[in-house]
């Protein structure tokens, strides 16, 4: 670790300006007694001799020509590159020790800074074109094609470092604050590569599909692509469905909202990451991917639980536009009677072995409904629940999946919970063509059984 790191800084980092670093900085060390009213006067003047310079560059040897609004623009970019230079010094104290030096060397240095941030925003730029994602969102394709290449075409760093030309009406999932100029734009194009890299993770037939299902009109909308696709993928990992297809049934939502609902703040925030790290492990996400959707944590969260709540947008919608699978009849067995029932659930609530539950359960019951009843009634274990499920075909598993799919969520109890989530989690951990077989099946069985 650098000492700059060890130390701590007099000036709190969290009272700078990140669009505003030079003059914030100096705001703050004059506060504190840090900086004299010599050296501040002495690096207005310099500030002023670079402004003059500047208006002697812009009008071929003539400084005494400049309109107010041309110095203040010329002022603004010269204190944005100084900035971009001092933000270099990971300490604060270390950055407002760099100032000792003459402005003009330290502009110099920012502009070299600059220059390597506009390298580097081209770039991304570069490798984002080359795998843009298929969308009908008008708004996606001009900005990157059209409004950041034109971006590129007319930035003047030498006269208007700070300026970013209204060139992102795009919006990212987590807008960038406290920003300016090439640094502002260099943040957004690699926020934008990053999410345009997840969402190719999924087909755009099936990325359409669901912003569709938020808004039919979302081609002409000024809206992000990215959060849905983050929050389905998490939604569907959370809910046991199809995640690789953006898949939400409304049986699934009612399940998410009914579960969410009754977690605390902090056991949501732990749900989603949970998902997301699911998520990496599965795509082999990169480090800066990773980071970058571990950074969507919390928003995510905030914006789940608010729609839990009933009080945010639509966090979750059911994906339309399915085809119609034809019926099959399943035959779930036929019931023991009620004495019979009730005396093997108190059989099986007074054994402690596992073990010895689950060979009486597979002596006794010879019906699904009888099963699932004694799953939920038998004051079981998820993991007995679980060990109970897994002795099941995947016939009975698409009768019991297709049946709690369609509970109301709000109604049911701790025991029926419990069971809800067991089947949730075989299911989930199944390999993905069994979970797909299994949907297909639960589709294709009729009403009758339950």
């Amino acid at each position: 670790m650098s000492d700059s790191l060890q130390r701590s800084s007099k000036i709190d980092i969290s009272t700078l300006n990140g669009s505003n670093y030079f003059s914030s900085l100096l705001e703050q060390a004059y506060i504190k007694g840090l900086v004299s009213d010599f050296e501040i006067e002495r690096m207005q003047n310099e500030c002023l001799m670079l402004l003059a310079d500047k208006a002697t560059m812009h009008n071929s040897g003539d400084s005494s020509s400049i309109l107010e609004e041309e110095a203040s623009e010329f002022m603004a970019s010269i204190m944005f590159t100084i900035g971009v230079w001092l933000k270099a010094f990971q300490n604060p104290d270390d950055a407002l020790g760099a100032l000792m030096e003459p402005l003009k060397s330290i502009y110099q240095k920012g502009q070299t800074k600059v220059s390597e941030l506009v390298i580097s925003a081209k770039q991304i730029h570069e490798k984002l074109l080359l795998d843009l994602l298929e969308t009908n969102n008008v708004h996606y394709r001009s900005t990157f094609i059209d409004e950041i290449s034109e971006f590129f075409d007319i930035y003047d760093q030498s006269f208007f470092a700070h300026e970013i030309h209204d060139c992102t009406e795009y919006p990212l999932f987590n807008p960038i604050g406290d920003l300016a100029g090439i640094e502002y734009i260099q943040a957004y194009m690699q926020a934008a590569y990053l999410e345009n890299s997840f969402c190719l993770l999924f087909s755009p037939d099936d990325i359409h599909t669901l912003m569709a299902s938020h808004d039919k009109g979302y081609g002409q909308l000024l809206t992000n692509i990215f959060g849905p696709v983050l929050s389905t993928a998490v939604g569907c990992l959370i809910a046991g469905t199809n995640m690789e297809k953006l898949e939400l049934s409304k049986q699934a939502i009612e399940y998410l909202q009914t579960k969410i609902a009754r977690m605390e703040g902090s056991q949501v925030f732990e749900t989603v990451n949970k998902a997301i790290l699911e998520l990496s492990t599965r795509f082999g996400f990169n480090d800066e991917l990773f980071g970058y959707i571990k950074a969507c944590a919390f928003v995510l969260t905030e914006q789940i639980i608010l729609w839990s709540t009933g009080a945010g947008n639509s966090v979750f919608v059911e994906t339309v536009g399915k085809s119609e699978t034809p019926t099959l009849f399943f035959n779930a067995g036929e019931k023991m009677d009620s004495v019979e029932y009730t005396k093997l659930v108190d059989e099986i609530s007074n054994i402690d072995s596992t073990m010895e539950k689950l060979n009486l359960i597979n002596t006794k019951v010879h019906s699904l409904g009888d099963l699932q009843d004694v799953l939920i009634d038998g004051w079981l274990t998820s993991e007995e629940i679980h060990l109970a499920l897994s002795n099941l075909g995947m016939l009975e598993i698409a009768a019991l999946t297709k049946k709690w799919l369609n509970e109301d969520f709000s109604d049911l109890s701790d025991s029926e919970m419990l069971f809800v989530e067991s089947l949730h989690s075989l299911v989930f951990h199944l390999p993905e063509e069994q979970q797909n077989a299994i949907k297909l099946a639960g589709e294709a069985i009729g009403e009758e059984w339950q």
